[in-house]
């Protein structure tokens, strides 16, 4: 019983760990974009 516990937190870290890294990769996306049209502007 310990060792399913451990893997379902496992599990839930990893389901964690992933939303926010996806979530980080579309920030960086859209900060990617912010700064074409920023530098589109000022050109």
């Amino acid at each position: 019983m310990c060792t399913e516990h451990a893997l379902a937190q496992k599990t839930l870290f990893q389901s964690v760990r992933n939303r926010h890294y996806s979530w980080f990769l579309n920030r960086l996306k859209h900060i990617d974009c912010d700064n074409q049209r920023l530098l589109q502007s000022v050109v």
